[in-house]
């Protein structure tokens, strides 16, 4: 009987050897097809000078396409150190992919993983036939629960009316969402350049060298005197930011720039949004302020249609202490570039 059950313990244990063997085996092969090697995170990405970035939907990526050639040739090509950015909804992925990647002949470099609310978890590497590194970042860009529930909500400034859809892409898009990604940290200078600007002659200096060898912390393509209202309440929100959360109050609150007659309520003054800039510094300051002014005003993008003019104004008057905007060092002057270098079809 000792001898049969020993006989039989044996066999299990052959049988149990064979079935290890042939799993592991299999799995093996089924590893090498499939090559599950862990995708490399985007903290691997070298640190470089400046990124341009632009947020290209499947409205404009016709406009987008014409204007990349000339772009990449005058703008682009000048810089040292520097990727593109290419930000898109993910429910138009598909259709700005096969307008941009395949059209314009980018080659697949790598894919990195890039994890955050915003993104769909990676982010893709492409280089054009010129040489120029793009990164390809699909997101979710939704609007937040306080105006998905007030169905009256309707922007509108300068006597218009404006879609809500229109209302997120011109403004929080630029000025919350695309602020809020890892992947901005790996540049030092962060400049946007609108989808419908034309770049027609060559810039005769690198931007993102110029930034940071004068140390500015914003960079503007011309400053005007506020005058549609489409930037209403600005001074407001970020002084109920700060008494809310019991953050710092702006730093510029006292100049006439900041608050407009020493009233309280907006700024006098904005820059134009279709070329403009922060230092990395700035953006990692002003991140808290930006996602509160998307979640808890909505008075900004979805009632008085800020734009992205409305914030980026309003993040100086909050972080830097700065008596003339016109004249500091801090503040890059560009505006020789919007009389000579390019043209805004917008």
């Amino acid at each position: 009987m000792k001898k049969r059950f020993n006989i039989s313990a044996l066999l299990i244990v052959a049988i149990l050897l064979l079935v290890n063997f042939i799993c592991r085996r299999n799995c093996k092969a089924e590893t090498a097809a499939l090559d599950v090697s862990p995708m490399a995170s985007h903290e691997n990405l070298e640190e470089r000078d400046i990124v341009i970035v632009q947020f290209v939907s499947a409205s404009v990526v016709g406009t987008y396409m014409r204007n990349f050639h000339e772009n990449e040739k005058h703008l682009l090509l000048h810089l040292n150190k520097a990727a593109l950015l290419i930000c898109s909804p993910i429910s138009d992925v598909l259709d700005v992919q096969r307008h941009l990647i395949t059209a314009l002949n980018w080659t697949h470099v790598a894919s990195y993983s890039h994890i955050h609310q915003y993104t769909n978890g990676t982010i893709e590497e492409y280089v054009s036939p010129r040489g120029i590194r793009i990164l390809f970042q699909a997101m979710h860009v939704n609007l937040p629960p306080k105006v998905l529930q007030n169905h009256q909500i309707k922007p509108s400034c300068a006597g218009r009316t404006f879609q809500i859809s229109y209302a997120l892409y011109s403004g929080a898009v630029f000025s919350h969402h695309i602020l809020q990604l890892p992947i901005i940290d790996k540049f030092k200078v962060f400049v946007k350049v609108d989808a419908d600007l034309t770049f027609t002659q060559d810039v005769s200096f690198d931007i993102g060298q110029k930034m940071i060898s004068q140390g500015c912390s914003v960079m503007h393509s011309v400053l005007e005197a506020v005058w549609s209202g489409c930037e209403d309440g600005n001074l407001e929100a970020i002084r109920t930011f700060a008494a809310s959360t019991g953050a710092q109050q702006p730093l510029s609150d006292s100049y006439e720039w900041c608050n407009k007659d020493m009233q309280g309520k907006s700024t006098s003054s904005i820059i134009y949004g279709n070329f403009m800039g922060y230092s990395r510094d700035l953006i990692q300051r002003i991140r808290p302020l930006a996602s509160w002014l998307y979640y808890e005003w909505q008075m900004g993008y979805f009632v008085n249609r800020w734009g992205d003019q409305g914030a980026s104004i309003a993040f100086v008057c909050y972080a830097l202490d700065i008596p003339d905007i016109t004249n500091d060092q801090k503040v890059c002057d560009f505006s020789k570039l919007r009389s000579n270098e390019f043209i805004h079809a917008g």
